[in-house]
């Protein structure tokens, strides 16, 4: 009897053991699956990075990453334009026509609502209740989003900045029916008013990559604008000149253009 308590104590032992080895084979498997698929995923972003008129460019469509077909936007579609005060000053120089050809279309032929916020960040952005309104009575179906530098403009974190970018898109979606969200590289700064300027830049840096690589998402570069030899910013370090205004308005209709494309 003791001597079975005993293979029985044994045999029971082997089975946990064999158990515990088995799963986890299957945990290492399933972690390894993951792990190819995430460095996969990352090289396939860079893979679908393309330039287009401008020098713009639109990385990381969720729609090639899913091999889902992105839902067409009728004839009659409405585009929202929204963000910050880099918005509002665009919106002012297409308006007074400081940009030479700017239409306010965009060149889509298609009703564009241009809506910027000075100031504003992404919470202010979000629950502005003019632009909650115009929203619900407009109902856009595709929306460029510029917003995120005066969030890093404070002791907010990035990881956070873009989390609140991510959920206002998915928010923008879900709760607005838009069909399509693109986020809209941030600028760096000269002057800032919380930060260093160089500590500005680094978030702006990481920002702005985090929005780029993360899943599910559409991220349009500005890259004439960055690269541009002359002078973008105006004399309060901030916002952009007539050169900059010029470069951004081409930028956006090169990415508004694009998106229609993918949405037909």
């Amino acid at each position: 009897m003791i001597l079975w308590k005993h293979r029985r104590g044994v045999i029971l032992l082997l089975g946990g053991v064999a158990i515990a080895l088995l799963y986890i084979l299957y945990t290492g498997a399933a972690f390894a699956g993951d792990t190819a698929s995430h460095f996969k995923s990352k090289s396939h972003l860079k893979s679908t990075f393309h330039d287009h008129e401008n020098d713009a460019s639109a990385d990381k469509l969720a729609a090639d990453e899913e091999n889902e077909a992105p839902i067409p936007v009728g004839k009659d579609a409405i585009i929202f334009v929204i963000g910050d005060s880099h918005i509002a000053h665009l919106n002012d120089a297409i308006s007074q026509e400081v940009i030479k050809n700017a239409q306010p279309d965009f060149e889509t032929n298609h009703k564009v609502v241009v809506f910027g916020m000075p100031g504003a960040t992404v919470d202010t952005l979000r629950t502005s209740e003019k632009l909650i309104y115009s929203l619900k009575s407009d109902r856009p179906e595709l929306v460029y989003l510029h917003i995120g530098s005066n969030d890093a403009d404070s002791k907010m974190a990035v990881d956070e900045i873009s989390g609140n970018i991510l959920k206002y898109s998915i928010e923008l979606e879900m709760v607005y029916g838009v069909k399509s969200v693109i986020l809209s590289e941030q600028f760096h700064r000269k002057k800032t008013r919380n930060l260093p300027p160089k500590e500005y830049d680094l978030k702006i840096i990481e920002l702005n990559k985090q929005l780029r690589f993360h899943d599910h998402t559409r991220f349009w570069s500005h890259n004439q604008l960055m690269q541009a030899k002359e002078e973008i910013l105006g004399e309060d370090g901030v916002h952009l000149n007539d050169y900059g205004q010029s470069y951004f308005y081409n930028s956006i209709k090169s990415g508004l253009n694009y998106l229609l494309k993918l949405h037909k």
